[in-house]
């Protein structure tokens, strides 16, 4: 382990010595403290938050991830190319532990840099907020809807696919499918028109979510219900309802009049209601007029329990930005090992853009691959789709683990970044993947020679 650290040390002297440490310092800081002053928010709370941490924050993170990877290349790349790395190679110095020597130094650079911005994002910010902090009334929106922890409670999904498929063969069975359309997007057509039906409440009518396992719920902090609709009069006009949460025999209301297609916060107390059970939510349509109110199936409500406080939660988000950190310099390190230095740059993005359409990937996989030309005739045949499907899912399956949660949007809308999330992103991004990586990188180099002069 000696010789591991010793590579590490020289990997940061190296930095300090190339002034790209002083560079990235200046230049976060630069960032950081230029980008809010620099660019005017809504006059809102919730966009004094966004700029600071979603904006300033994101900005410096890109920042860090170019350099990392960057950085991480030209460690092994470039000293190839100067040979410094043939006089290193001599020595009894296993190809593993030069690797590891440059992870750990790079590491440690971008831990420190990362904890620097971190730390004066979160001193600008308490700067920025202290006359709404000091105000009780913007003191409690603040601590209520932004600078908090909050985890989404998930309710029953609605299952519509056994009513999608009796419809699907009924219109077979009355000749109503049309010739040209595939029972596969018949289905789904079906399926979509009964999810809208759903989440439809008409006038007088009453649409509810239940929640089968919410979990524990502090009764000194209300209950959260984020929600958009819109409705059958168009324009953005306003909506009376009511929403009603049930828990065992008693409920809480509170009537509302709503915007249409406007985001809505909602703060439900709970104290009133008990501690255990299943938990319903519910809309009910009160409006005089006769308006159907839609919510969208994906994110037409959404629910939130309180959690915790804003600090360690932003202590945690933090905590994931490193994990992708680590990642991206042990794909630098061993793109470096692989390639010279133009290459491994090119290659590294490469995987990198990989690891963030993972997303695309798996939805591509999700159904038959088809290219077609402007004539309406085929460019690939079946065998060659079914080729393609599975190479996407190969791809798809070892960029999926490697997906994260958005940190900094969780950090700035009040959402729980939670242990175990930081934990899986740790563990893969900063332990499982980069031992792979090691792996690859060491055994390349144990096959280039590294101690022939070339």
């Amino acid at each position: 382990m000696r010789k591991v650290w010793a590579i590490a040390k020289l990997t940061l002297r190296g930095a300090m010595r190339s002034r790209v440490a002083p560079l990235l310092f200046g230049l976060l800081v630069a960032v950081i403290v230029g980008l809010p002053l620099t660019i005017r928010g809504d006059g809102t709370l919730s966009g004094e938050v966004q700029i600071l941490v979603r904006y300033t924050l994101g900005l410096a993170m890109l920042i860090l991830s170019l350099a990392a990877l960057w950085a991480g290349c030209a460690s092994v790349s470039l000293e190839w190319q100067s040979k410094k790395l043939q006089l290193v190679a001599t020595k009894p110095l296993h190809p593993f532990e030069l690797w590891l020597g440059k992870w750990l130094g790079l590491v440690l650079l971008n831990a420190v840099l990362l904890a620097v911005a971190g730390s004066v994002t979160a001193a600008l910010l308490r700067w920025r907020l202290r006359e709404p902090l000091a105000d009780p009334a913007r003191r409690g929106e603040l601590l209520a809807d932004i600078l908090v922890a909050r985890r989404p409670l998930a309710p029953e999904p609605v299952d519509v696919d056994a009513a999608a498929l009796a419809r699907l063969e009924q219109a077979r069975g009355l000749g109503r499918l049309p010739p040209d359309v595939s029972p596969g997007a018949a289905f789904e057509a079906f399926r979509q028109a009964l999810r809208t039906e759903a989440f439809s409440v008409a006038p007088g009518g009453a649409r509810s979510w239940r929640y089968p396992q919410p979990g524990p719920l502090d009764p000194g902090h209300p209950l959260s219900l984020r929600f958009r609709f819109s409705c059958s009069t168009p324009g953005p006009v306003r909506v009376a309802g009511a929403w009603v949460v049930r828990r065992g025999d008693a409920d809480v209301r509170v009537d509302t009049n709503a915007v249409a297609t406007t985001p809505h916060v909602l703060h439900v107390p709970l104290r009133d209601l008990p501690q255990e059970g299943a938990l319903t939510v519910e809309y009910r349509n009160t409006d005089s007029e006769a308006v159907t109110v839609l919510f969208s199936p994906d994110d037409g409500l959404e629910t939130l329990a309180r959690a915790g406080s804003f600090g360690p939660n932003y202590a945690r988000g933090l905590l994931l930005l490193f994990g992708q950190l680590a990642l991206l310099a042990a794909l630098g390190i061993t793109a470096g090992s692989l390639f010279s230095m133009p290459v491994a740059a090119f290659v590294s993005g490469f995987v990198l853009l990989m690891i963030q359409m993972a997303g695309d990937l798996a939805s591509l996989t999700a159904r038959p691959i088809t290219l077609v030309s402007h004539h309406g005739d085929a460019l690939i045949g079946p065998r060659a789709a079914v080729f393609f499907q599975w190479v996407f899912r190969l791809l798809g399956s070892v960029a999926s683990p490697l997906q994260v949660p958005d940190a900094l949007g969780r950090l700035t809308t009040g959402i729980l970044v939670s242990w175990a999330e930081t934990g899986r992103v740790l563990l893969t991004h900063g332990l499982i993947y980069p031992i792979l990586l090691a792996g690859l990188a060491a055994w390349i180099m144990r096959r280039r020679e590294m101690a022939l002069a070339g």
